[in-house]
């Protein structure tokens, strides 16, 4: 008997709304998002759905008994990749030739950013930095600081390039969140991980309305209880910017009481929907008059040195030159918690998203897994 089995990008939450959307789908693998089943889900439909993180730091093995009704019986087992497997001495070699020209070392060379142009002039290798505390993105929807709303990885890079900039606002768009820097030496590398996607940083001039609308747009496109209308990533880090969240209100409702603390030392004052703030984030020359996802009001001052391009990693290295972090406050303080996960296994984003409306239905019964 053949069974149907799905391999998707889409993550664990819209994979199980495919499966109960097909109830002819038998299971669907995935490891794009950065959920973890530890237990598999089961679906309402009896799909099985496994979802196991990413960058290859879990493997799950299903093992299925097939026979003339389809599944039978099942075996799931979610393994840990990490420092007490042995790797494979063949892959290791491939991997340290491919990383020798970007270490310390008489083989290091200058490589050009192929997205931007920047020259890579220090090996990935080198410590531009020290860290008191963890900075990372990933505790779940029970934890102090769940991921989907913020991290303190995020957060330390958008304040430096808010810094840097001298901008009011810092942006960076919540994702690329899989790397873990523990207490001790940031290293370039690290910050490759965060910001691999060759972007420079610009500075532009953008409406407080703007800034609103980025917001609310940022909390519902994590946040809404149809997955279907997520927008990719977590809640936007916005330094500079103070707010309350209510994970339970409507679209359009759930951030309150929000402050803009001004450029160099400048006062934190209410966010102004008619003032004008300076704001620097992402910029690629495709899309010369953004900052980030933001319409500016006019030119975009772009940061270089001597006339060159300069990679966003760049910017964060000087910041880090002065300054040792030792605590990465939240600037948002959500109202209420998150919803507990639906299964037996943790959460990072809800699967359902949070709001006081019925959302996207998971059967009458929610998830059997």
């Amino acid at each position: 008997m053949d069974i149907v089995v799905l391999v998707s990008e889409f993550g664990l939450a819209k994979n199980i709304l495919i499966a109960e959307d097909n109830p002819g789908i038998d299971v669907v693998l995935s490891s794009d998002m950065h959920e973890e089943t530890h237990q598999i889900v089961r679906t309402a439909t009896g799909a099985l759905v496994s979802e196991v993180g990413q960058d290859g730091t879990r493997l799950g093995v299903l093992d299925l008994t097939v026979g003339d009704g389809g599944i039978t019986d099942w075996s799931y087992t979610l393994h840990v990749v990490d420092e007490s497997i042995d790797p494979d001495p063949e892959v290791a070699a491939l991997i340290e030739d491919v990383r020798r020209p970007f270490l310390s070392g008489a083989d290091f060379r200058p490589h050009v950013n192929p997205i931007n142009g920047t020259v890579l002039s220090r090996p990935i290798d080198e410590v531009v930095g020290h860290t008191e505390v963890a900075l990372h993105r990933s505790d779940f929807v029970d934890g102090p600081r769940p991921a989907v709303i913020s991290g303190t990885s995020h957060d330390l890079i958008a304040e430096a390039i808010r810094e840097e900039a001298g901008a009011d606002i810092g942006h960076l768009r919540g994702f690329r969140y899989g790397t873990h820097v523990a207490p001790g030496p940031i290293r370039l590398e690290d910050l490759f991980h965060y910001l691999p996607v060759g972007a420079q940083v610009g500075v532009g001039d953008v409406p407080g309305a703007a800034i609103g609308r980025l917001l609310e747009n940022s909390a519902d496109g994590a946040l809404n209880p149809d997955p279907w209308a997520w927008k990719g990533g977590w809640l936007h880090a916005t330094a500079g910017v103070r707010y309350r969240l209510d994970p339970d209100a409507s679209a359009g409702e759930r951030t309150s009481e929000v402050t803009v603390r001004r450029a160099h030392g400048g006062a934190e004052e209410p966010l102004d929907v008619g003032a004008t703030y300076r704001v620097a984030g992402y910029f690629y020359d495709a899309a010369a008059g953004k900052v980030g996802p933001l319409d500016a009001m006019g030119a975009v001052e772009v940061l270089r040195e001597g006339g060159l391009a300069v990679d966003v990693t760049e910017i964060v290295t000087r910041y880090l030159a002065g300054h040792r972090v030792s605590d990465v406050p939240s600037l948002i303080a959500h109202t209420g918690p998150l919803p507990p996960p639906e299964h037996r296994n943790p959460e990072i984003q809800p699967l359902r998203g949070r709001t006081g409306g019925p959302g996207r239905g998971r059967g009458e019964g929610g998830l059997a897994g």
